[in-house]
């Protein structure tokens, strides 16, 4: 075999390649390694579904996060946990996304999610806010001897009949616990995990009585049929405020229209265009709350190409007038 300049050349380069590739992939892992020891999760099938596992103490397995704050990012991945999370909103307002749930929230508000619901939230564009969030299962902080009789079934507290944001409006008296709770761990003394657990039977046992009767129907949570809409749930995050098309979300998905449109709705009780509108509401709902900008400015920021349409939308998603929620 005759080997020309040119041959020698190109087995260089696939040389030189190959230890370039080598070089990369090493770095890469030790740095997948070392992010992933640091964070602790463990990614599920799908590339926008994350499994937080809560570490919590043995002596007294509740996880605290006192001064907790979510930004404007727009939400890339959705995350669920092994435990029941109770978060208070000490400033600001934004969005909570829960399944296929989109709802407000404002200062004052606290949520109450449970591990069958994968969840995230975002602020007002343009702002942070601040939360206090309780990470705890309750048969391992309550077990027997720690604290008086207790019902707890999370799927009274999960699925689309259920608003997981709670507000001190309508729950006066649960959101006054949670705030005791925030009391509590913020000036621990003697007694502290007992009075802790104590708060949160009453807790458990109100919201029981508030919610317990309700007979809700829980859809159970496919993790692979929510990764193939994935990349359209991410787009809808980001670009709600621009002009999104049916098509194109589904291109995004690498799906047919048809079959976009069915998987969409199955995964999240609501067609695609139901979702966008649904995504497009709830933002103009923070900035109502949160800024003085004139109603057709939000309506425009928002996506809506008319004030008309945003009107109606408007009325639809949240059962009244734009002008009444300031």
């Amino acid at each position: 075999m005759r080997i020309t300049p040119r041959s020698a050349r190109f087995a260089i380069n696939i040389v030189h390649y190959t230890q370039s590739w080598h070089t990369a992939l090493n770095a890469q892992f030790l740095c997948f390694a070392a992010f992933s020891e640091k964070l602790m999760y463990k990614i599920q099938p799908g590339p926008s579904i994350t499994y937080c596992p809560i570490e919590a103490p043995r002596g007294f397995p509740m996880d605290i996060e006192l001064a907790g704050s979510r930004s404007d990012e727009p939400v890339r991945t959705l995350h669920f946990h092994n435990a029941l999370e109770i978060g208070y909103c000490h400033e600001g307002t934004g969005t909570f996304y829960v399944g296929s749930k989109i709802l407000e929230y404002q200062r004052g508000d606290m949520t109450v999610i449970t591990d069958l619901e994968v969840h995230r939230c975002r602020s007002t564009r343009g702002t942070v806010s601040s939360w206090a969030w309780f990470f705890f299962q309750p048969a391992l902080l309550l077990e027997a001897g720690h604290a008086g009789q207790y019902v707890y079934d999370p799927k009274t507290y999960a699925g689309s009949g259920f608003q997981n944001i709670l507000s001190s409006v309508k729950h006066p008296s649960l959101v006054a616990i949670v705030k005791e709770m925030i009391r509590e761990a913020g000036n621990p003394a003697g007694g502290y995990e007992n009075s802790m657990r104590s708060l949160v039977v009453v807790l458990l046992n109100r919201m029981h009585a508030a919610f317990g009767h309700a007979g809700r129907k829980v859809v159970a949570l496919h993790h692979d049929t929510l990764a193939r809409i994935a990349p359209a749930l991410d787009s809808i995050s980001q670009n709600y405020h621009e002009p999104l098309e049916i098509p194109q979300l589904a291109a995004k998905c690498k799906m047919c229209m048809r079959n976009f449109q069915s998987v969409f709705s199955r995964a999240m009780e609501c067609s695609p265009q139901e979702y966008l509108i649904r995504t497009r509401v709830r933002a103009a709902q923070g900035l109502l709350r949160g800024t003085n900008l004139p109603i057709a400015s939000i309506a425009f920021e928002c996506g809506f190409r008319s004030l008309s349409s945003f009107n109606r939308a408007f009325r639809k998603v949240a059962q009244c007038a734009p002008r009444e929620m300031r």
